[in-house]
């Protein structure tokens, strides 16, 4: 979803900000100020403001994070790819594509093993 080097702050972020969140709040405090507003409807707007562009920050940090952690390769889709670019014969593959099985079979047993011990103890 995010390309390599996206930043938090885009210009669009920072753009809409500055028209729209930083001039209504430089309008609003004055006039609260000046008593044509009450205080609470300044500060309700500015936390309001405040609040939008905090959550669209967070949410974008949230999303550049999880897009940003390393994802292992699958073991068989590396051993296709392998096979498909003839790095590797057929008897190769096949040996290799027993082993993932039965590590993925050893690995299910174990899983299942803890499962039961769980729900006995």
């Amino acid at each position: 979803m995010t390309q390599e080097g996206e930043r938090l702050v885009t210009g669009e972020f920072l753009g809409l900000f500055l028209v729209f969140g930083a001039d209504i709040i430089l309008v609003v405090v004055p006039l609260a100020i000046a008593g044509i507003v009450s205080g609470a409807v300044a500060v309700a707007v500015t936390a309001l403001i405040l609040g939008v562009y905090g959550g669209w920050l967070g949410l974008r940090w949230w999303r550049l994070r999880d897009s940003a952690e390393p994802t292992q390769p699958n073991p068989l889709e590396t051993l296709k790819d392998r096979y498909a670019a003839g790095e590797i014969s057929d008897e190769e593959f096949e040996r290799r594509l027993d082993r993932l099985i039965d590590t993925e079979r050893e690995e299910r047993a174990t899983v299942d093993e803890r499962s039961k011990e769980r729900s006995n103890g």
